[in-house]
Formats: C-alpha cells, structure tokens, sequence
C-alpha cells in the first residue's frame, strides 16, 4: 500500500522503510520537492507514519544541507550518518569507516566477556 514512482525507490523491511531519490538532480529544492510530494501520497495512504522516527539524510557532495523535508507538518531532522538494516551509512562519503569501528568495538567487548570466561584464570572447566 505504499505508493510507487518513477523517480522514487521505496525499501522495505519489517517495519522499517527507505525512501530513496535516486537522481543526479542538480538543485537540492527539486529533489526535496520530489521528495515531499511523494511523502503527501504516503500520508494519504498510510496515516500511521511515526514522523519522529523519521530521518533525513542527503548522500551528497555538496557541502550545504538541503532544504528542510516535512511529513505531517513536522519537519524531519537532518543526519549526518544513518543505520538501515544494520548499516551505517553517512552523508559526505559512502564508506565503510564507521561500521567498521562500530562492528570492531562490538567484537571487541564480545571478546572481552568471552575472555574473562575463557582465560587461563578462569574458574570453569573447559
């Protein structure tokens, strides 16, 4: 039931959703309109959209933020990285540096707790 376009990527998965401008518009207001327009036949659709759920992210170059996004009348703050699925992207460049410091940091504590289990001073029998 969520509505579809040419211009628009919609991805979904559970209860979480991307939308996705995937164009090489010039001028950020053309994509923002694109995009909020496409969001107006969501909130007609579906009225139980969570708008402070929402994010706003650009994958962009360009080193302004863009215009202001709205659904619902309530305007979605902008990110500079989101998580999708497990993912973090961020805005400037699509790289992997930060997922990888995250997934490392986690490894690491995951390590750690093991360790103390594990190690030649524990007191469990292996």
């Amino acid at each position: 039931d969520i509505p579809t376009s040419d211009k628009v990527v919609t991805s979904t998965f559970a209860v979480d959703t991307a939308i996705l401008i995937l164009s090489g518009y010039k001028c950020p207001n053309t994509a923002t309109k694109v995009l909020e327009q496409h969001l107006k036949l969501i909130e007609e659709r579906r009225k139980q959209v969570n708008e402070n759920k929402c994010k706003h992210v650009t994958f962009t170059l360009w080193p302004k933020r863009c215009p202001i996004v709205k659904l619902n009348d309530v305007p979605i703050p902008q990110a500079n990285e989101i998580t999708y699925l497990g993912i973090h992207l961020d805005r400037r460049r699509l790289t992997w540096k930060r997922h990888i410091s995250l997934k490392k940091m986690q490894l690491k504590l995951k390590f750690s707790s093991l360790y103390l289990l594990l190690s030649k001073k524990s007191r469990l029998s292996l």
